[in-house]
């Protein structure tokens, strides 16, 4: 016997399948949608709020600088001893400069130190209409001969040419020219002749050297200002032969009528080069 099953199969229709596709599709496209929206309206009001700050900024500052609160009407100048001469009221010309607010320190620095002996330059303001500047005087340890007289301080600043005004009771570093202390050698030997200028200051021989002379054969010497004896102390140890310099003075002075220099350059020795031997 043949017994033949019939059994019904449900087709299964893609309809249901499709439709929640396409709308998790549409939900995931708003979520998108709604994100960059949001991350637009953000940055829209970052520049709104960046516009507006910078719009108050600038009504404040033109605020500040045009306010009559904030124009300078008092400027205090402290000058160090030898700068009281100069009128430098007058030389920064602050009238021109307006608010008290928007002064460039830096441009005002700048007009004072046009002036050769003014070093330093310190500025503050003092709100709302005071300037306070003090000034610190450069200060000149010799006199450099080049085309001329220059003053010189102690860090080998060249920093104005001497006049018939000036007070010249400094003594006169020679051996050197222009093109000379352009080169690092050169410059070295100029801050070794400062060096041994600062070693008259105490000495037995301050106030009578009037000249410190730099030789590239025979090194440092200095001449006597009352005889016009000249001390050479060479260029190894100048220290040494300086203190040798200070030890032998009494003894040294008695070759002032008839010595052209004394040598002290060899320890123990002291060489006497007589007018005659010239």
């Amino acid at each position: 016997m043949t017994i033949l099953e019939y059994k019904r199969y449900k087709k299964k229709s893609l309809k249901g399948s499709g439709r929640k596709l396409f709308f998790r599709k549409r939900k995931t496209n708003r979520n998108i949608d709604g994100k960059s929206g949001a991350r637009a309206k953000y940055v829209l009001g970052g520049l709104v709020l960046l516009l507006v700050v910078a719009f108050i900024g600038k009504l404040t500052y033109s605020f500040f600088t045009a306010s009559s609160l904030f124009t300078i009407d008092d400027l205090k100048v402290v000058k160090e001893e030898g700068l009281q001469d100069f009128d430098f009221e007058k030389a920064a010309k602050l009238d021109e400069k307006g608010s008290l607010f928007s002064l460039d320190l830096g441009e005002v620095a700048d007009a004072f130190q046009k002036n050769p002996w003014v070093q330093n330059v310190a500025l503050r303001k003092v709100f709302p209409g005071k300037l306070v500047v003090i000034l610190t005087r450069r200060k000149p340890v010799a006199m450099l001969n080049l085309d001329g007289l220059y003053f010189i301080d102690d860090r080998g600043g060249i920093f104005k040419k001497v006049s018939r005004y000036d007070s010249k009771i400094y003594p006169v570093i020679t051996g050197f020219t222009r093109k000379v202390i352009e080169k690092k050698e050169g410059k070295e030997n100029l801050i070794r002749s400062l060096e041994l200028r600062s070693m008259l200051i105490g000495s037995v021989v301050e106030g009578n050297v009037s000249e410190i002379n730099y030789n590239t054969k025979e090194g440092s010497s200095l001449v006597l200002k009352d005889s016009g004896l000249r001390i050479k102390l060479g260029s190894k140890e100048v220290p040494r032969a300086f203190a040798r310099l200070e030890k032998n003075y009494e003894k040294i002075k008695n070759y002032r009528n008839d010595a052209v220099y004394v040598d002290l350059k060899y320890p123990g020795k002291i060489f006497v080069g007589r007018k005659k031997d010239k």
